[in-house]
């Protein structure tokens, strides 16, 4: 499936249980967009079911990423800025993402990465808003979320600070190989954001400034 510029299409069906729809319609309210989110092209209602017609990209996954390289290592850490932004912008806009991993992310054939997947998604007033329930993928949840195989109702925790720790997760197995200088800010500043008191992870609006401090240290 192709649009008018022919860019490629893919068609989702929407989960009873899902927060992707309600999301991406409030996103696409907001100007000015990120480059770093999925974008909603169209929803066509089905008797039975809604469908979210997205761009077809291509998955992170299809990179060798622990693989060796200054090209590779140079696309890994503009990743993981993109990612770091990408979030920014949906926590600055009172959206918790629940489900960072590398499997909801893509990137686009100008190298850039966007994040897609918000089924688990939900809006918060800030960061100190908190609710409760399992959310996201095993392995990449915030340890305060709870597992899969507790019995016990999970406590409740703040939606933004756990994806702060998602993504230091993600940012750990994106650059923790990548030996230049700004691979090890990012690395420092991942290791913060998996900090086990959530109050301690920093917002991810504070990114540029460990990127400055960090490269001044350097220079």
């Amino acid at each position: 499936m192709t649009d008018e510029s022919r860019t490629q299409l893919v068609a989702k069906q929407v989960r009873e249980d899902s927060n992707e729809l309600a999301t991406l319609q409030y996103l696409r309210t907001i100007q000015p967009q990120s480059p770093h989110i999925i974008s909603l092209i169209e929803t066509v209602n089905t008797r039975d079911r809604d469908w979210l017609i997205l761009p077809k990209l291509h998955p992170i996954y299809e990179l060798p990423m622990h693989a060796s390289g200054a090209r590779l290592h140079s696309q890994l850490v503009q990743f993981s800025c993109d990612l770091i932004e990408g979030l920014a912008y949906l926590h600055q806009h009172g959206i918790a993402h629940l489900d960072v991993k590398p499997g909801n992310l893509v990137y686009d054939n100008c190298g850039r990465l966007l994040i897609i997947d918000f089924d688990c998604a939900v809006r918060v007033h800030n960061e100190n808003e908190e609710i409760n329930g399992l959310r996201g993928t095993r392995g990449w949840r915030a340890p305060e979320i709870g597992d899969d195989e507790e019995e016990i109702a999970s406590p409740t925790f703040s939606p933004i600070r756990a994806d702060r720790w998602s993504c230091g997760k993600v940012l750990l197995e994106f650059v923790e190989k990548v030996g230049t200088e700004e691979g090890k800010i990012l690395v420092k500043f991942a290791k913060r954001l998996m900090d086990k008191d959530p109050h301690c992870r920093p917002s991810l609006l504070d990114w540029m400034e460990w990127r400055m401090m960090g490269t001044a240290r350097v220079h």
